[in-house]
């Protein structure tokens, strides 16, 4: 029988070269810059299900020696749920929004997916955005499912596309999407019911729990099998949430939260390869929040970890006006019946206060305003029969 292997936390980056080298050198070369952006959309509002997808995004240095990088979650990611977004990122409109610069783009040919962005101005480096369709296989590693992202074919096409706008570049980026990212990869307490039937609100907490090479809990021997563990040189996470969730807590490495400026362009850009209508989308970007979280210095960032809590106010005030009514109704109910099991138990009481209750209809006769014949006959009767069953109590 075969064993399962044993679980991984977070997500695992390992580089392999051809040397078969089990260290990182940055001697030659910068090291990578990983960007990763969750999208989140709540699918089932009873439940409080999420669906989220994952973007990464890598910066190579075109001197890199690595031949290919291999990505390892804690479940199997099929091939089939990612998609390349080289065409979305290297429009013109989405280079101020993702890198916040107001850097030019050029292309070659008409489908857009290899692109050189270089600043006019010549004060920043150049890069070429390159499709990773083809360079993304499935792989396992001593039974842990993983996706390789061949580099050097990267690298290569990346050069190519510099020859031929005539812009010399010094780094590569690619960036694809996992359409199902699932969102116990990164939270805690997301499944939490703390709904009670009998409260108008109630609230949970979440708990943001993303982690990048950390050594603690990643199966022993793993590196050695793989490769080394792969250094950056920056990390940037960037959540999109509802804003009716509310962070309370947050670590250092904790930047800043922010409404998605331009929405239009976000709306776009987050739904390519989901389901979603640019309505939907457009609505979610509006109700979302961005939170964002950064690691870099001199030394290489050799892990990443971030933690953060939510806290979420629900409201259930349908089901508190409906238990409302109901307790009321039996309240009535029990009262009514309270009073009738009195009467029964102690019957001169209850004639004591009905008589007690009663008006005297003499003075009811007596004390009636000028009436009208017809009207004073009918009152009459009334009173009467009022007289009559009076004594017969």
């Amino acid at each position: 029988m075969a064993t399962c292997p044993p679980p991984t936390y977070g997500l695992l980056c390992f580089a392999q070269n051809s040397s078969g080298s089990t260290t990182q050198s940055s001697g030659n070369f910068l090291l990578p810059e990983i960007h990763l952006n969750i999208w989140e959309q709540v699918s089932n509002k009873k439940t409080n299900a999420v669906n989220s997808s994952l973007d990464i995004g890598l910066m190579l240095d075109v001197n890199d020696q690595t031949t290919s990088i291999v990505l390892i979650f804690p479940a199997k990611i099929d091939l089939a749920t990612v998609a390349d977004l080289s065409t979305v990122v290297s429009q013109p409109q989405a280079v101020p929004a993702i890198f916040n610069e107001s850097w030019a783009v050029t292309s070659i040919g008409t489908q857009g997916k290899d692109t050189v962005v270089y600043d006019p101005s010549g004060r920043s480096k150049s890069f070429s955005i390159v499709s990773v369709e083809g360079a993304i296989s499935e792989t396992t590693h001593t039974g842990h499912d993983a996706l390789s992202i061949s580099i050097q074919p990267l690298i290569q096409r990346g050069k190519m596309v510099a020859n031929s706008t005539g812009h010399p570049i010094e780094r590569v980026y690619i960036r694809f999407r996992l359409l199902e990212f699932k969102q116990d990869f990164y939270c805690v307490g997301s499944r939490q019911d703390t709904e009670k039937w009998w409260q108008p609100s109630w609230q949970r907490t979440e708990d943001i729990d993303f982690r990048i090479n950390v050594r603690r809990g990643a199966p022993a021997g793993l590196e050695g099998t793989i490769g080394h563990f792969l250094d950056f040189s920056k990390v940037h996470l960037f959540l999109m949430r509802s804003r009716d969730k509310d962070i309370i807590f947050h670590d250092k490495l904790f930047k800043a939260s922010r409404s998605l400026e331009d929405e239009e362009f976000w709306a776009k850009y987050s739904i390519y390869g989901t389901q979603m209508t640019p309505e939907a989308s457009l609505k979610r970007v509006q109700n979302s929040l961005g939170y964002h979280w950064k690691s870099s210095c001199t030394e290489p960032v050799k892990e990443f970890g971030t933690l953060a809590r939510f806290k979420i106010v629900e409201f259930g005030v349908g089901k508190f006006v409906a238990v409302a009514l109901i307790v009321g109704a039996m309240g009535n109910m029990l009262w009514d019946g309270l009073k009738t099991g009195h009467a029964w138990l102690f019957p001169s009481a209850a004639t004591e206060a009905l008589s007690t209750t009663n008006c005297d209809f003499e003075e009811i006769k007596v004390s009636l305003p000028a009436l009208s014949a017809e009207q004073r006959k009918h009152a009459g009767k009334v009173v009467n029969q009022a007289t009559l069953k009076r004594g017969d109590k």
